[in-house]
C-alpha cells in the first residue's frame, strides 16, 4: 500500500519550557509537542520532524536554551527553522526582560548547529534505503520525508522515481 505524500510533520515552539511557551501564547505546550511528534515517528520510522525554534525569547535562561538544544535530539528534528527573537513594538514579549542580542545570536547558531548534526545523522541513515522521490527541475528531487536526493540525468520534472542513494554529499543524498 502506498502511503500519502509526504512523510513530514512540523511543530512550533518558542521554547521547550512550559512557562516560556505560555508567555509566548503558543500551543502546543512542550509536552504536547513531544507526544504529537514521537508517536507518529514510532508508528512511521521514516517520518521527518520539522520545527520552528526561537532563540532568545524574553526570559529564556541557560536552562531554557539547554532544553531547546536537547529537544532537537530528542525529537529528531531534521528540518529546523531557527531564528533569533527580535522584539516587536507593542507586543507583550517586547515588555518582558530581554536576552542580550549577542547571546541571542550565539544561541541561534548553537540551535542551527544541533539541527545540522541531527540532520546529517538522519540523512546518513537513509543511504542504502530505497526512496520514492518527486523530481524537481534542477536534477534533484524530494523523498516523502523531504530529504533532497540527486537524480539520474534526464529524469523528468514531476516524475516520481525509485532511488536508492548510497552516500550523502553536502546535505544531498546521492
Amino acid at each position: 500500500m502506498t502511503r500519502p505524500w509526504p512523510s513530514c510533520t512540523a511543530t512550533w515552539s518558542a521554547n521547550m519550557r512550559p512557562k516560556v511557551s505560555a508567555r509566548a501564547s503558543r500551543w502546543p505546550t512542550p509536552g504536547c509537542s513531544l507526544r504529537r511528534n514521537t508517536e507518529p515517528s514510532e508508528r512511521r520510522p521514516e517520518i521527518a520532524i520539522g520545527a520552528d525554534l526561537i532563540a532568545g525569547f524574553p526570559t529564556e535562561d541557560e536552562a531554557g536554551h539547554a532544553a531547546n538544544l536537547s529537544i532537537i535530539s530528542e525529537l529528531g528534528i531534521v528540518h529546523g527553522h531557527v531564528f533569533p527573537y527580535s522584539p516587536r513594538p507593542g507586543t507583550p514579549a517586547a515588555r518582558m526582560p530581554q536576552v542580550d542580542p549577542a547571546r541571542v545570536k550565539a544561541r541561534a547558531a548553537e540551535l542551527r548547529a544541533r539541527v545540522a548534526e541531527v540532520r546529517a545523522s538522519w540523512l546518513a541513515s537513509l543511504a542504502g534505503r530505497p526512496l520514492e522521490v518527486l523530481a524537481e527541475r534542477d536534477g534533484t528531487g524530494h523523498a516523502r520525508c523531504f530529504a533532497r536526493v540527486l537524480l539520474p540525468p534526464g529524469t523528468e520534472p514531476g516524475a516520481v522515481v525509485a532511488v536508492t542513494p548510497t552516500r550523502v554529499i553536502e546535505g544531498l543524498l546521492a
